[in-house]
């Protein structure tokens, strides 16, 4: 199981992706306090799908371009949660689901498992990525 995070704009979404489809999706409007909304909002799909954070193998998270602070508190969140549990987190440029990019996400998490050299699968926390318009 992939848990995936998009917190680039007004409109956040937490997704969990399975055998290269989406099990389930939930989407909201961001009002204040987006932290715990992310937060919480894990928290209730987990216990909705009857899944504990243990089965996550991965998280994929947006990583920009986006509003300052909502991209920093995806990736603040996508990165504790791959350091805590172990597992590889990616980003992903780009503001909207895209399911070849998370397929190839996917590919490369299989890959990496099969051919780890030792337990510590946490390596490459996600940056942000920046646009600047003029």
């Amino acid at each position: 199981m992939i848990l995936i995070i998009n917190t680039n704009g007004i409109q956040n979404s937490i997704y969990l992706y399975k055998n290269k489809k989406i099990q389930y999706e939930k989407s909201w409007k961001v009002v204040t306090n987006n932290r715990k909304d992310v937060l919480k909002q894990i928290d209730i799909i987990l216990q909705i799908n009857k899944i504990s954070l243990t089965k996550i193998k991965a998280i994929i998270v947006y990583c920009g371009p986006g509003s300052l602070t909502s991209v920093r508190v995806g990736i603040c969140i996508a990165n504790t949660l791959a350091w805590t549990l172990n597992i590889p987190v990616f980003g992903i440029k780009g503001c909207k689901y895209n399911q070849n990019e998370i397929e190839l996400k996917e590919i490369k998490i299989i890959d990496e498992k099969n051919n780890k050299k030792n337990n510590y699968f946490f390596a490459n926390p996600v940056k942000q990525f920046y646009t600047t318009s003029l």
